[in-house]
């Protein structure tokens, strides 16, 4: 999902990740938290698009639970949410 420096821009995380090791760490964060409040939710099958806090930064996350397992297909802080 984090593979470029122009998608990390395109999806505003480029400050967000400097927060983590590697982007892999910063996707298992956000995957965590996105498991975390589909479960606390009962969200068992379907799309979704879920705002979920990683580390106090808020993340739109986008995707689908297939069979029960969280597929996550976007993740992006909103230009709304940037603070200058």
């Amino acid at each position: 999902m984090f593979n470029s420096a122009k998608a990390l821009a395109s999806h505003n995380l480029g400050g967000f990740l400097s927060g983590f090791e590697s982007a892999e760490e910063a996707y298992n964060a956000i995957e965590g938290a996105t498991v975390s409040a589909l479960n606390t939710k009962g969200v068992t099958s379907g799309l979704f698009e879920e705002i979920v806090n990683v580390g106090g930064t808020e993340i739109t996350v986008r995707g689908n639970v297939i069979d029960g397992v969280v597929r996550i297909s976007d993740a992006f802080i909103p230009s709304a949410r940037i603070l200058p």
